[in-house]
């Protein structure tokens, strides 16, 4: 089974952008905590180091596929968790779905 930890409806399209299938999300989300520390400045704006620690939302490894952001996504680095794969946009550039997804 393939579930949804993200808060968006996750269309999946193949690489001739024929929709594949539509993936709800599931009602639960995984998060990685971020802090942030200002580390300078550049013509008066300013400029932060990010670091990524834990995780919350994500069930144990049980033969399940999560989807997942891209960031708790290389945040983890578990087989079963992926991500929305390339962006795909509409003619106005709005994002309507992702070619695959990303291990």
């Amino acid at each position: 089974m393939i579930i949804n930890l993200t808060p968006h409806q996750i269309c999946i399209y193949d690489e001739n952008n024929n929709l594949i299938t539509k993936i709800a999300p599931s009602g639960a989300e995984a998060r990685v905590s971020e802090t942030r520390a200002r580390v300078g400045e550049i013509e008066n704006i300013p400029v932060f180091a990010v670091s990524y620690g834990d995780i919350t939302g994500l069930p144990a490894p049980d033969g399940n596929v999560y989807i997942v952001s891209a960031k708790v996504r290389s945040t983890c680095k578990r087989g079963d968790v992926h991500s929305p794969g390339e962006l795909l946009r509409d003619k106005k550039g709005r994002v309507i779905g992702c070619i695959g997804l990303t291990q």
